[in-house]
C-alpha cells in the first residue's frame, strides 16, 4: 500500500493515490461525512479515552463554509451526544 501511494504521489496522481487507502485505515486518521457522521466518530474516539479531538478546516469547503458547519451542525451534536 505504502509503495503504490508514493509511487502515485511521485508522478503527482494525489487522487490515485488516496483512492488507495482503505476506509478503515482511512478512518483511523480523518474524519469524513455528513454532520451526525463526523459527531458520531468524534464520540466513539472520545468515548474510547481520547481527551481531546481535533478539527482542522475541512477539504472540499471553503474555509468559511467549512468552519460555519463545524460550528454550527458537528460541535452541537457532540455536546448534546455528551449529555
Amino acid at each position: 500500500l505504502l509503495q503504490g501511494v508514493k509511487e502515485r504521489l511521485a508522478v503527482g496522481d494525489h487522487e490515485g493515490a488516496g483512492l488507495l487507502i482503505p476506509d478503515d485505515i482511512l478512518r483511523r486518521f480523518a474524519f469524513w461525512g455528513t454532520a451526525d457522521d463526523v459527531a458520531n466518530h468524534a464520540m466513539e474516539i472520545l468515548e474510547a479515552g481520547a481527551l481531546r479531538v481535533e478539527f482542522d478546516t475541512p477539504f472540499g469547503l471553503s474555509t468559511p463554509d467549512g468552519l460555519r458547519r463545524l460550528a454550527h451542525d458537528v460541535l452541537p451534536r457532540i455536546r448534546s451526544m455528551q449529555g
